[in-house]
């Protein structure tokens, strides 16, 4: 499901109009109209405004849009499911992002060192 097909779902469902989820996103009308029409990918914080008009957070936009591709990849789904449900490892992966390959691991040998304790 794309993410023009979940706000043409929500809106549909809330009867509410583009104009207004624009409005509630602090987006414009047009900003929307666009991504429903697929001419646009929103940039993160777009992502994000939506998601909160919606009432989601952006973990759960994302589960809907790529729900049809994960059907069959049950340990995605669960790190997906932890991202949404623990905000420590919302806190973990927000932070890591931009994070070089060698820092990751770097963390990654801290928090085994942490456990192993």
């Amino acid at each position: 499901m794309t993410l023009g097909e979940i706000i043409l779902k929500y809106l549909d469902e809330t009867g509410i109009s583009m104009r207004e989820l624009g409005r509630r996103a602090g987006v414009s009308h047009q900003t929307i109209a666009n991504v429903v029409k697929g001419d646009r990918t929103p940039d993160l914080a777009t992502y994000q405004k939506l998601a909160k008009a919606m009432g989601k957070t952006p973990a759960d936009l994302f589960a809907e849009e790529a729900a049809e591709d994960l059907d069959e990849d049950a340990e995605l789904m669960e790190y997906l499911q932890e991202l949404r449900t623990r905000p420590e490892m919302r806190m973990l992966f927000e932070h890591s992002k931009g994070m070089t390959m060698e820092q990751v691991k770097a963390i990654v040998a801290m928090i085994e060192g942490f456990r192993n304790t």
